[in-house]
């Protein structure tokens, strides 16, 4: 499989040319690795902070923030809302853009579009 494919792929879309249950059982054996993972994590934080808070939200963001089943499984295993982070939520862009593709992209480019907005100063130094 080329690796467009397997993006397409981990995004639901099987080309017809491969086993679609192959593919979707190494995707939801993926999918489960990561939540759980995540889910040990969370576990180590919050014995770690030994606070009765807990987390309201998880944002996601990233390629892999948009895998068939991945947002449920990560909700289902910490009991936690989960959501994909829009990058381009609140930035105007010209009508020329393709809305489609900006949503497609935009949880790949968070760090991206974080940084282009970036003001000289608009980081304070926390020693102060």
């Amino acid at each position: 499989m080329k690796p467009k494919e397997a993006e397409q792929a981990k995004l639901g879309n099987i080309d017809d040319k491969f086993d679609i249950n192959l593919v979707n059982e190494t995707v939801e054996r993926t999918t489960d690795h990561i939540a759980s993972e995540l889910q040990r994590q969370l576990g180590f934080f919050w014995n770690a902070s030994a606070t009765d808070k807990h987390i309201e939200k998880i944002y996601l963001c990233g390629g892999a923030a948009q895998s068939k089943g991945l947002i449920e499984e990560l909700a289902q295993k910490t009991s936690t809302s989960c959501v994909i982070l829009d990058a381009f939520r609140g930035i105007e862009c010209p009508s020329a853009f393709d809305v489609d593709y900006l949503k497609e992209v935009g949880p790949s480019m968070c760090v991206s579009a974080g940084l282009a907005i970036r003001r000289l100063g608009d980081k304070q130094n926390q020693a102060e």
